[in-house]
Formats: structure tokens, C-alpha cells, sequence
């Protein structure tokens, strides 16, 4: 896949990328959790870095078998951790999204919904737990960032993107 940064998708999936590690740096890393998350986030990472992530593995991050995924996290959080949980499934789900199109995959139907507005609500509930302001200043980095990469014919790379804000 060639990303290109002036592509509205991209700018989005770095700026949830950037989210859903601020969270992820939160969890307790001792929790049972945690491991599950940090290695779908490495998953998305991996993707925006060298487009290498093989796509059938994001569905096991999301919802598999032995409940041992993003979805179930999600359901059984506590009430305090609910709001976090819901934000990390929604910025996995977004860019599992982009991964798929991207790879000309037919959607399945647990992410058929995922559109400009759910990615809004990201943003929002992001707002809500302090993960970012209302202001607008990390989505202009971003866009800065990507149109920087695609002017200068440069890689993604995950330690700048977490550096711009």
C-alpha cells in the first residue's frame, strides 16, 4: 500500500494512532489487559509505519473467539474504565477499516458503520478524557506532518508522530 499523506484518511488514522497510544501509555501494565492493547496498537502502528501488518490479524484484535479482544475489554470495563476502553476499540476499528480498503478487502459487517461520524465520536470522547483539546492544534500538526512525509518522500514513524504535540 502506498499511503498519501494529503489523503484525509491518513491525517485521521495518525491522529487516532496518536489517541490510542496516549491511552494505552495510561492502562496499568500490569493489568491482564494491557498486553492484548499494546499489541493492537503495535499492530496499527506497524501499518502506518511500512504498511507490512498482515490484515487478518486485526480481526483478531477486535473480536475473536477466546475473548480475548478489544470487544470484550470494552463490554466488561468498569464503569471508570469504559470511556477509555470504547476510544481504543473505536481508533482499532477505525484503522482496521482503512487497513481493509486499503487492501481492496470486502468490508465485514461489524465495521460496515465506521464513517465520518464515529470517527468524530472518537475525537470527542478523546476531548471528554483530556486526551486532546477542542482547539484543533494536534489535528493541524498532523497535517503538517503528513503533508511534510509526502513532500519529502519519507516514512511514517510512530516516536515523531508522538512528538508533535
Amino acid at each position: 500500500m502506498q499511503i498519501e499523506p494529503n489523503n484525509k484518511e491518513i491525517n485521521k488514522v495518525v491522529l487516532l494512532a496518536y489517541i490510542g497510544e496516549i491511552i494505552v501509555n495510561k492502562i496499568n501494565k500490569k493489568a491482564e489487559k494491557y498486553i492484548r492493547v499494546r499489541e493492537a496498537m503495535n499492530f496499527c502502528w506497524k501499518w502506518i509505519e511500512d504498511q507490512s501488518a498482515e490484515i487478518w490479524d486485526i480481526y483478531d484484535f477486535l473480536d475473536n473467539e477466546d475473548e480475548d479482544d478489544l470487544v470484550n475489554y470494552y463490554v466488561t470495563a468498569s464503569e471508570n474504565e469504559k470511556k477509555e476502553y470504547g476510544v481504543i476499540l473505536g481508533v482499532v476499528s477505525f484503522i482496521a477499516y482503512n487497513i481493509i480498503i486499503d487492501n481492496q478487502e470486502p468490508i465485514p459487517q461489524f465495521l460496515g458503520g465506521i464513517d465520518e461520524e464515529y470517527y468524530n465520536q472518537i475525537i470527542e470522547e478523546a476531548i471528554q478524557l483530556n486526551i486532546i483539546d477542542s482547539s484543533g492544534k494536534l489535528e493541524n500538526e498532523i497535517i503538517d506532518y503528513c503533508s511534510k512525509i509526502e513532500n519529502e518522500k519519507l516514512g511514517f514513524v510512530k516516536t515523531q508522530i508522538m512528538s508533535l504535540c
